[in-house]
Formats: C-alpha cells, structure tokens, sequence
C-alpha cells in the first residue's frame, strides 16, 4: 500500500501553539527573544517557523535588519480579520 500524500494544510487547522509563535514574533521581532518568552531554544523556534512555513507553502517571516517582521501571509494567518 502506498503512502497518503500530506494534503495542505488549511490556516483554520493552525493550532494555538503555532499561532502564538507567530504573534510572539510580531511582538518580540527575533527568534532569541521568542524562545525567551515561550521557555524554548532559538532553534527549537527556526525549527518550528520553517516546518509551519513548509506545512502551508507561504514564507512566514522577512528580514528586517536584525529582526523579523512577519511577512503578508503571516499576518493574515494570526488575525484572518486583517484581510481588508
């Protein structure tokens, strides 16, 4: 039997924990403070940034000097009312 292809994810799937990191970036702007705030590693948070971005096929963040800024997508997935 062959392995079922991973279907997309759809943001309404997007749990709380990965909706938090998200909001935590906007607020803190680097990885180093977010692991700070949730009690992970910054590696831990690359690590989970890159698998959600990967899961929904949208790039989450850009870089802003030495900080993060939360791309479009990103933002539309923390607060779906921001659409317009």
């Amino acid at each position: 039997m062959e392995p079922v292809p991973a279907r997309p994810r759809h943001p309404s799937e997007l749990d709380l924990r990965k909706l938090r990191l998200l909001t935590e970036l906007e607020q803190c702007g680097t990885v180093s403070a977010v692991a700070a705030a949730l009690h992970l590693t910054p590696s831990a948070i690359s690590q989970q940034l890159a698998a959600l971005s990967k899961d929904l096929g949208v790039r989450l963040t850009e870089p802003a000097g030495r900080r993060l800024r939360l791309t479009a997508e990103a933002r539309l997935l923390r607060d779906p009312s921001s659409s317009g």
